[in-house]
């Protein structure tokens, strides 16, 4: 903070200044609300992990001053005002990946989908990297449990402990191979629930009282 004549007033630890977003191409938000509001210490306002949501181009900042009032302890708004020069806001590396088209029509005999999935990187500004030309994306099968696997609810221990209810989702009643059935089972006491391949943790948890 600088007075008439340029020089910084060191013994302005009062004020404040205020930053937000002038010319937003993207409607991009800044933050945190923390951060965009800064008392000056010696005259030196110094803002914190600011940062803008959205990626783009031709972003500049709003820099206003306030007045710090002594009689009613507050904040009020001046004309004085800085405008930072145009910046861009860039993706930055992939952080998570969005399905664009799911895929469906599958055969089995390892045929083709009829409509193959497609997936896209997206940035830390949830926007989609269109010149993410470096990124490898695999593809792999979930085990299904209704396709040669099965589940141990070890009770051995908790002799008192029984099935108090057992509901299954299986809507029409129609189902097979391949098909999610959620199956909620109801105790009177809590349980461990393991997959059956999961044997040393069954030895190791052997002496727990359920």
């Amino acid at each position: 903070l600088r007075d008439a004549g340029g020089n910084v007033n060191i013994y302005d630890s009062k004020n404040a200044v205020h930053v937000s977003i002038f010319g937003n191409p993207t409607n991009a938000t800044i933050g945190p609300i923390s951060s965009i509001f800064v008392v000056a210490k010696k005259g030196i306002v110094n803002f914190n992990a600011l940062r803008i949501d959205k990626s783009g181009s031709n972003y500049t900042l709003l820099f206003r001053l306030f007045k710090y009032n002594k009689i009613f302890s507050n904040f009020s708004a001046t004309e004085v005002s800085f405008l930072s020069e145009k910046f861009q806001v860039l993706d930055g590396l992939p952080r998570k990946l969005q399905l664009v088209v799911p895929a469906s029509g599958a055969w089995a005999g390892n045929q083709a989908f009829a409509t193959q999935p497609v997936v896209q990187t997206v940035g830390y500004g949830d926007g989609y990297l269109m010149n993410d030309f470096s990124s490898i994306i695999t593809c792999s099968v979930l085990p299904s449990l209704s396709v040669g696997k099965s589940l141990i609810i070890y009770t051995a221990l908790a002799n008192t402990t029984y099935i108090k209810n057992v509901t299954a989702s299986i809507g029409t009643g129609i189902y097979g191979t391949g098909q999610i059935v959620d199956i909620t089972l109801l105790f009177s006491a809590d349980v461990w629930v393991l997959t059956a391949s999961n044997s040393t943790f069954l030895e190791q948890y052997s002496k727990l009282a359920f």
